[in-house]
């Protein structure tokens, strides 16, 4: 069964999604969503899979992505997660 959410827009055409949508899809800002147009003109909004491949090739990790945007996101999340592994290493876990 699908389930059906509302959502609205802004001011500005954005989109606004309720919170437990936000948090149950796990949404971060700079994520790409995709929309699919119906052929009875329906909307579908979903979050791709994993875009990124992380690689460790001779000394330097490469990435697989899309898109630019995409990359950068990317690049952030993962220096996120290795200043967080490096804090909880020392003792200073957030």
């Amino acid at each position: 069964m699908h389930e059906v959410t509302q959502i609205a827009l802004d001011e500005k055409g954005n989109l606004l999604l309720p919170p437990p949508l936000h948090e149950r899809l796990r949404l971060e800002p700079g994520m790409i969503l995709v929309v699919e147009e119906g052929e009875s003109g329906g909307l579908r909004l979903r979050v791709p899979r994993e875009s990124t491949v992380w690689i460790e090739k001779e000394g330097f990790l490469v990435a697989s992505v899309t898109s630019l945007g995409d990359l950068a996101h990317h690049i952030r999340r993962e220096r996120e997660r290795r200043v967080s592994t490096l804090l909880h290493r020392i003792g200073i876990g957030l």
